[in-house]
């Protein structure tokens, strides 16, 4: 779930570095909080999943997401349950979870820690790869293996 906005803060991103840390980090009840509130935006300017672009790449034991954020734009992401690499390959993108607080260019790469659930606001135009470990290629089985529906679940798995 996202959103767009016309107008951004130039204090939060002004001369960003390759990666810069920023303040505290939000709690997982914020980022929910903000995926909650996102629900209610107006159908005008609230996105759905199909509003970015994302495609699909297989090879023998790996699955790779590629997904498309606008300047502008941002998106709450989902509650991953294993350990995966994560790749800005384009852009630069304000990225929170109660992990980091951070402003990240691309091209960069990062592991991803199981139980992840992101915010991130699309300074520039984006695209990010996840690679997973799966030998899985139907989506819908691929997206019951890779992600938790909520943190009871994810914690369930464990």
């Amino acid at each position: 779930m996202g959103g767009t906005r016309d107008m951004m803060n130039d204090k939060d991103y002004l001369q960003p570095a390759y990666r810069q840390n920023l303040s505290v980090p939000p709690t997982r009840a914020q980022i929910l909080a903000l995926e909650a509130a996102t629900m209610g935006l107006p159908d005008e300017v609230r996105l759905e999943p199909e509003d970015f672009p994302t495609f699909h790449h297989f090879s023998d034991g790996v699955y790779v997401r590629e997904m498309h954020i606008t300047a502008g734009q941002f998106v709450v992401g989902k509650i991953h349950r294993h350990n995966h690499i994560v790749m800005l390959i384009k852009g630069t993108a304000k990225v929170v979870s109660e992990f980091g607080n951070e402003i990240i260019k691309g091209h960069s790469i990062w592991e991803s820690k199981a139980g992840t659930k992101r915010a991130v606001l699309a300074i520039t135009d984006c695209v990010f790869y996840t690679v997973h470990v799966t030998d899985e290629t139907d989506l819908d089985k691929i997206e019951d293996y890779v992600i938790a529906p909520t943190y009871e679940a994810l914690e369930a798995d464990l």
